[in-house]
């Protein structure tokens, strides 16, 4: 299923529980084109939520569920449909698939099962977020490069040889050289996980608007 990566100022048009209801109608609406079955308690557990705040108790559904369906069939059968749902819906509308998308993001911020029953597709959220990672991939390729200019491969290193830098300028001292790794390390953390990128632009942000306010 295709998510388009937003920006961190992104704000989606629907909250927590329009955002559900719109991912079960979807899959509701595809079981009915596949001639699949779907029972309301398949539906209601595809809201759950550990930290249920909405007045429901978690507890009891997943029990109620549990006695009734084989678990990992029930996920393979929503997987399926939320799949062939999304599908669908690229063909139909650009409107549904704003909302699609819209509907994943809001999720993303919490822990919520049908986030789990939507990775369970072969063609996941996270790993269909490719502009992400290509970008990322290219980051930490253009820094590696930039490592090797400055401080030399390791077969350098060991023969005593100098780094390509060293034919330019001098080699700098050991403080910008544990400064240099620290970045790189920084970077492959962000490029492993791209969204903490983003997290921590909005928490430099709100940094920023508080100390704006207090001027």
């Amino acid at each position: 299923m295709l998510v388009a990566p937003r920006h961190a100022s992104y704000n989606p048009r629907m909250n927590v529980r329009e955002a559900k209801d719109f991912l079960v109608d979807q899959a509701a609406q595809q079981a009915a084109i596949d001639g699949i079955p779907l029972s309301d308690l398949e539906k209601r557990m595809m809201y759950f939520t550990e930290w249920d705040d909405s007045g429901g108790d978690p507890i009891a559904l997943n029990d109620e569920f549990e006695a009734k369906y084989d678990t990992a069939q029930y996920e393979k059968k929503i997987s399926r449909l939320m799949d062939r749902a999304y599908r669908r819906i690229k063909t139909e509308s650009q409107d549904k698939v704003r909302s699609w998308n819209d509907a994943f993001e809001v999720l993303r911020k919490g822990d919520h099962y049908i986030l789990m029953l939507a990775h369970q597709s072969g063609s996941s959220l996270i790993t269909k977020n490719w502009p992400t990672y290509v970008l990322a991939g290219f980051t930490m390729a253009g820094f590696a490069t930039l490592i090797h200019f400055v401080f030399g491969s390791g077969r350098n290193r060991r023969h005593g040889e100098p780094a390509p830098i060293d034919r330019y300028i001098a080699s700098p001292g050991p403080a910008v050289q544990h400064a240099l790794q620290i970045l790189f390390l920084i970077l492959v953390v962000l490029a492993i996980f791209p969204q903490l990128f983003f997290k921590v632009l909005d928490w430099c942000k709100l940094i920023f608007s508080n100390k704006s306010a207090r001027k």
